[in-house]
């Protein structure tokens, strides 16, 4: 398998029970052998903002892993931006566009109801965000989970790479 680095992370759900239960400490042990040095996005649904983050981050360490490094989490905490907002609404994806200001390859992993998949691809592409981007849906394994490659073709440039559940540690290096 070829070695595909990117220059962010937007992590779609990141309220959700899967990024509390692995993502977070996945980024957490990441950062803790050198593998994360990239921004990561967290998308959520409603409201949010950066200390609710961190704070949810924090519990999520501290509940699914060894515990909480201090200067990991002070480095994860460092790389973590928060965009609050709809999956439908275009100023959701302006602001995630804002947040991605200079990077050339993010990684979308999608930590969110396969359902929703199309929409937020969709979304993307049409604010500009998904230019030079890899998809990462969660899901895989499970029934209909993953989007037909037509939702993929023509919104990202290369044809997706697919991480399944718990393996972002293993994907990223």
């Amino acid at each position: 398998m070829s070695q595909f680095h990117s220059d962010a992370l937007v992590l779609f759900g990141a309220k959700g029970d899967l990024a509390f239960k692995k993502i977070f400490p996945a980024l957490h042990a990441m950062v803790k052998r050198g593998r994360l040095n990239v921004p990561v996005i967290a998308v959520a649904r409603g409201d949010w903002n950066h200390e609710q983050l961190r704070a949810t981050a924090n519990a999520s360490i501290k509940t699914h892993s060894d515990g909480v490094d201090p200067a990991a989490f002070a480095r994860l905490s460092s790389l973590l931006r928060c965009v609050a907002g709809d999956y439908s609404d275009p100023a959701t994806f302006q602001k995630i566009c804002e947040q991605l200001s200079g990077a050339r390859s993010p990684a979308y992993y999608l930590a969110i109801p396969p359902v929703l998949f199309g929409k937020v691809v969709e979304e993307s592409a049409k604010s500009g965000c998904s230019r030079g981007a890899r998809g990462i849906p969660a899901q895989w394994g499970t029934a209909g989970s993953v989007p037909p490659e037509s939702q993929w073709r023509g919104q990202m440039p290369s044809r997706p790479r697919y991480a399944s559940r718990g393996t972002l540690a293993k994907w990223q290096g």
